[in-house]
Parts: C-alpha cells; structure tokens; sequence
C-alpha cells in the first residue's frame, strides 16, 4: 500500500513538473461561448475526483487549474450529473447533493445556464437498496416525490438550475419500455398520444414519467427535458425506427395529458467516420419533435474512435463535429451539450478513445475547430425566424428540389450552394434580384446527405437535405 500510495504521488508529481515548465496553447479564434449563435454550447462539468485523477471546478489538479479556466472560458451552458446509485441517493430519506450543488454554484458564478442529469430511469443509475426493495404504489411514489423535492429544495436548486433531464433513456431499441426499470412499479396509463397504427408503438405508458414531471413542476418553474440515445434515426433499415416512434409517440401522450414537458434531448453518442448513417435524419427528427411545441437539445454529444488513432481520424472526427452541430444547430436545436470536454476525464467513460475536442493533455483538438467553425458558419439569432420561413422540397428528394420563400424578407439572398456532408462544394449558381422560387436539378447527385446553402452579404442559411 505504501509502494502504491508513493508511486501515485510520484506520477502526480512528473505531472505537475512536466506541465508546470510550459504554457498550454489556447484555442485560435473565438471561445465557443462568444461566437453569438442562437444556440448554447455547453458541456457537462466536473467537480472532481482526487482519487480518481478526474480534473474538475470543485478539485482542480491541471496545470494552471487549465480545466476551471476551459470550463469557464469555452461555455454558456454547464451540464452536472447526479445519479441516484453513485452520487447521493445512499438509503431511504438521505441524500448527498455537496458534488452537484457545487458544480451549480460555480456555474451560475461564470453566468452559465445550468442543466442538471437525471433524476430518473433504468435501474442501472438506481441505487441497490431502491431496485432489490418491494415496494408499493404508495410507498414508490412517496420515494419519487420526496426525492425530487429534495434535490430541488437543496441549495435553493429549483430557482438556480435552468433545465431539469428529469427522465433518461426508459426505451429498448425495439420501441418498448426498459423491462429493467423499478419505476414502473407506480403502474400505467393508457396512451393518449392520438397515433395510430404503425405510429403508435406503445398502448400504455409508464406513469413514473408524468409523476416526475409534475412533482419537478411543483416546485420549478425551469425547463423540463427527457432524453434517450438514437432517438434520431428514423431510418426503418438501421434498427432503430421503433425506438424513435416510441420516442414520439411519448412526447404526443405527455403533452396530449397536459404533464409539463418543456423539452427533449437527444444524446448524440457517435463514432468516428461513421456519422453519415444518422445525418440525414437528424435534421428531419429535430424539426418533427420542435412542432410538437417542445425545444430540442443535444446533450451529450461525443464522437469517439474505438478503432486507434492517427492524423486522419483527427481530420475525419473534425469533419463528424462539423456535420453534427451545423446540422442540429440548423434544424432549431437550441442548445448543444459536449459529454465533457476533456478525452479520458471520466475513466469509466470511452477511456482511450479520444471521443472529445481536447486532448487528455489539454491540447487543442481539430475536433474543436470543427464545432467552431460549424457555429460560425450557422443562422445568427436574428435571422433565424428569416430561415424557417424558406421552404425546401420534396425533401427527401429524387430529380429536383423546389426552394420557395427566398426574398420574402429582403435578405437580398444573392447565390445557392450545394455542398455534400463533408464540405465539397458540389455546385453552385448566382441568383436574380428578384427571385423568389426556384427549382434545381439534382439528377448528377448520388444519393446521399446534402447542405444546400443560401447566403447574401450578411447572411449565410444551410438547409439539408436527403437525395434518394
């Protein structure tokens, strides 16, 4: 124990001294937080582990405190983890919040929107004396209330946190409820979604989720999200169209049953080079949950590379980044969420796989260049009403795309762009004055996923587009 204790302190220490002696070089252009995009930025924020060797805003062991000062100097928005197995939620009636309710405070210190995951959802983030207990209607739903009333009402979190993930990731691929989900226990309710058929995936719903929403309402008045992976992809050939259905089908039936959903999130979990099978719907599937009146974030997005790295997978990760975040910026997402910022920070979290936009070292990652310049290059706030208001189709599309509403608001919109989702300039055509409705030809195009970029002197707009 002695030898392992000394050669620890002896690591740190080489850690220290090594990175004490030279500058760690900051990122060029503008921090992501000062680009003035429509959209937060974000990531999820430590607070830190010394025995762990997680760098965080409460324990800070980086050169130069180089992860305070990232966190504080890169982000709008600052996303903090409670999980009721790990950190808080020890036996019945006692909680530890000391972790979250630091890393709260320190973001509304660096005036920071405040996002807070989960308080709900498979037994997996549930404590054992909670999941391996009988319990009844009574007594569960007692254990619900009481436990988001106390998180809430620590540290007067219900007035400082701006967005509440009060449900997490409740479905299988398949469409249907987690069968590993203790809350279920407080029954169901039939759906009232107003789907039918092949929309309508589920014939009853999980009453944990209304309950939990409602109880958070009682005492906020913040935002209210619920989230799940893959929920995106819409596409019935990759597996995962049941899952988005269901997905759907259960923001209709809340919403339909007046429960408070403010919100929902996908998680964006990615892999390197392997992106271009969930883009083309991942524009469609934003715009089709924001008409349901609910806002739609990206919560925790990574792009790893399970597969080794080199220089060309830094190159392609930078180009997944791009992609992601113009895509979901220019779809309506209002908010985007990096899983950290830091690759290897969380060691139980694609360790070694280099998922995010700085080294483990803090070097400055082309993946960080690829969010940077894809929110640059997105709709600024005030144009963003100008960009809903253009219409493109037949999307997806076979031999022509009709774009209508080019000029309606003056925005002297003067070329078209057609680039294809790596950034190849693929065609492009000046426009008349006066020209408000025009159809393009896309017979040359293979099928694929598309950006067709309309932009004037002032205003850049990207629509994607499916060619089929």
């Amino acid at each position: 124990m002695q030898n392992s204790t000394f050669l620890k302190t002896l690591c740190c220490l080489s850690f220290i001294l090594f990175f004490g002696t030279q500058s760690i070089a900051q990122p060029e252009g503008p921090r992501l937080r000062d680009i003035g995009n429509q959209c937060l930025i974000g990531s999820r924020i430590h607070s830190g582990d010394s025995n762990n060797d997680i760098d965080g805003v409460l324990t800070d062991m980086s050169p130069g405190n180089v992860y305070t000062n990232t966190s504080a100097a890169e982000f709008n928005l600052g996303q903090t983890t409670w999980y009721p197995a790990w950190d808080g939620w020890n036996q019945n009636g006692v909680h530890n919040f000391a972790g979250v309710n630091g890393v709260i405070n320190w973001s509304k210190d660096q005036d920071q929107t405040v996002m807070i995951h989960m308080l709900t959802g498979p037994d997996n983030y549930m404590p054992d004396w909670f999941k391996n207990n009988s319990w009844s209607e009574a007594e569960m739903d007692s254990l619900l209330k009481q436990m988001i009333y106390s998180i809430m009402d620590s540290n007067d979190n219900k007035n400082k946190v701006d967005v509440w993930n009060i449900m997490n990731e409740a479905f299988e691929q398949n469409g249907s409820y987690r069968t590993n989900m203790k809350w279920t226990g407080l029954g169901w309710e039939d759906d009232e979604s107003g789907l039918t058929g092949t929309d309508q995936i589920n014939t009853q719903h999980p009453v944990f989720i209304g309950k939990a929403l409602t109880y958070a309402r009682d005492k906020t008045d913040a935002i209210l999200e619920i989230r799940d992976y893959l929920i995106e992809n819409n596409n019935s050939s990759s597996g995962w169209a049941r899952k988005h259905k269901a997905f759907y089908q259960l923001i209709n039936h809340l919403l339909a049953k007046a429960y408070p959903l403010d919100a929902v999130g996908i998680q964006g979990h990615y892999q390197v080079g392997n992106t271009g099978w969930i883009l083309p719907s991942l524009a469609p599937s934003i715009e089709k949950f924001r008409a349901t009146g609910v806002e739609v974030y990206v919560t925790e997005l990574d792009i790893a590379s399970p597969n080794g790295w080199n220089a060309t997978l830094e190159q392609t990760q930078r180009q997944d980044y791009f992609n992601v975040v113009r895509t979901a910026v220019d779809a309506g997402a209002s908010m985007i969420s990096l899983w950290g910022f830091r690759d290897t920070n969380d060691p139980w979290w694609l360790a070694n796989e280099h998922p995010l936009v700085f080294e483990e070292d803090y070097t400055v990652k082309p993946a960080y260049y690829g969010v940077q310049e894809a929110l640059m290059q997105t709709v600024p706030t005030e144009d963003l009403n100008f960009n809903e208001t253009i219409l493109l189709y037949p999307n997806p599309a076979h031999d022509y795309l009709i774009i209508e509403g080019i000029n309606d608001s003056n925005s002297d919109i003067n070329s078209i762009r057609i680039f294809d989702y790596t950034g190849k300039l693929l065609w492009e055509e000046k426009l008349a004055e006066d020209l408000n409705k025009k159809e393009i030809a896309i017979e040359f195009l293979p099928n694929g996923f598309y950006y067709l970029q309309l932009s004037s002197n002032s205003i850049i707009i990207n629509k994607p587009f499916v060619k089929n």
